[in-house]
């Protein structure tokens, strides 16, 4: 599979999907540092979500590993300010610590 991941200036995110969220079982663990798409459904009526680079992007990545699915990734510089930052920040169930 082929992920793309945004980046701007000062942060980078990597475009996924709440279908594969779901599927791998992590949907749950996404922080609300993380950006969805909610004004745009895709085909399969799941939703794009953009997660941030120093957590939520690692997360998945590991997952994907952990179930041995292969992976590319795809850089797209969105300049100095990202679209993504403009956004819903995702609806996170995560119970955060300080």
């Amino acid at each position: 599979m082929t992920l793309d991941f945004h980046y701007d200036a000062g942060h980078g995110w990597l475009k996924v999907t709440t279908y594969q969220l779901a599927k791998l079982g992590i949907y749950n663990q996404v922080s609300r540092y993380s950006y969805i798409d909610i004004a745009n459904a895709n085909p399969d009526q799941s939703h794009n979500v953009y997660l941030e680079e120093d957590c939520d992007a690692n997360l998945f990545l590991n997952a994907c590993k952990d179930k041995g699915i292969e992976f590319t990734i795809n850089e797209i510089d969105d300049g100095i300010n990202s679209p993504i930052r403009r956004k819903h920040r995702f609806p996170s169930k995560k119970v955060e610590t300080v």
